[in-house]
């Protein structure tokens, strides 16, 4: 009997290791017209869903004299299919004081067009 429950236990441990894991993983999409807070000298992130598989990804504009790319990165969804949309992340670092526009642009670089497009405002205090 005491197998059993010290099994029982470590299933649930390996399940919530599991869990905490694929949830760090997968960062919490930014919902488009988000304003994000930050200070000179510190990052933020604005994550979207994206599938490059089917050759789109995001493209961003924003003033480079305000802001700096500092990455841009692509984090798998958690369903681990081939294909499966995940979350494409910027990080952006404030680089003076003001309020300030970043462009999503949701396309195939080779096409040009947009899809999509999703507007944010990074307020750098």
């Amino acid at each position: 009997m005491k197998m059993v429950v010290w099994g029982i236990i470590v299933l649930v441990l390996v399940a919530c290791v599991v869990l905490v894991e694929a949830s760090a993983q997968r960062p919490r999409l930014t919902p488009p017209g988000s304003t994000l807070e930050t200070q000179v000298g510190r990052t933020v992130q604005i994550a979207v869903e994206s599938s490059p598989s089917t050759g789109y990804s995001w493209s961003a504009s924003f003033d480079k004299a305000a802001l700096e790319l500092v990455k841009a990165t692509f984090k798998e969804g958690s369903s681990g299919l081939v294909g499966a949309p995940g979350a494409q992340v910027f990080e952006l670092k404030g680089l003076k004081k003001g309020s300030f526009e970043v462009k999503l642009d949701y396309l195939r670089p080779w096409e040009g067009q947009s899809i999509k497009q999703a507007t944010y405002t990074v307020v750098v205090k």
